[in-house]
């Protein structure tokens, strides 16, 4: 159980709330994406289709909020950028067509950070997270930047058959090399590319890095 200034950090079972806020936005564009294949299919209960998915929407919006995720805040508002530029209308989409959807998905994907903008200040204390992200003395974030030097220690010492074998990373990092005034635990390096080379070697970080 995690919390944030005395507020408990949304978890829904899985392992940490990062995990949660990074499953959230993940289903949060998966459910754009749907919702425009619905509505470019079918002209019924379009409305009742559009008026539900803003529904589901805005409920994980609350959701993400809650996790107080940093990481999760920042990917919503770099997906929604990225999904925009990328809906961008082309010159030859014919505009009945193409260009009319493309319109209606970006239209979605810049609507979606100004309701999480609403929902952040509906939530407690999650202005305050926000504002955290950029002190980098805040404890959390100190914690980070010394557990992913400490990866880079790790991938170091095996750079090609990595620990894997030994302990999972986060664990070494705890036990041999965190700060002795320092006393967290970890499993992971909280870095899919830091984990993943730390623990099977830099030609399995290539390798996932390229996929």
């Amino acid at each position: 159980m995690y919390f944030f200034q005395g507020n408990e950090r949304l978890m829904l079972g899985f392992h940490s709330p990062n995990l949660l806020a990074c499953f959230i936005v993940m289903l949060l564009f998966i459910i754009l994406a749907l919702l425009e294949i619905f509505l470019r299919r079918t002209k019924r209960f379009s409305g009742a289709i559009t008026l539900f998915a803003v529904v589901i929407l805005t409920i994980f919006l609350f959701a993400l909020s809650m996790t107080y995720s940093r990481g999760g805040y920042a990917s919503l508002f770099a997906s929604g950028i990225i999904v925009s530029f990328a809906s961008w209308p082309r010159e030859n989409d014919s505009m009945t067509i193409n260009k009319k959807w493309r319109l209606l998905l970006r239209f979605y994907a810049s609507v979606l950070p100004v309701v999480f903008c609403m929902a952040l200040l509906l939530t407690s204390s999650a202005c305050h997270r926000v504002r955290t992200s950029f002190d980098f003395g805040e404890a959390s974030i100190a914690n980070r930047l010394d557990l992913w030097k400490g990866g880079m220690c790790l991938i170091a010492e095996r750079p090609l058959r990595g620990c894997s074998a030994i302990a999972p990373p986060g664990r070494i990092y705890a036990k041999w090399i965190q700060p002795l005034h320092k006393h967290e635990s970890y499993r992971t390096l909280i870095s899919d590319i830091l984990t993943i080379t730390a623990s099977y070697g830099i030609f399995a970080g290539i390798l996932f890095t390229g996929m």
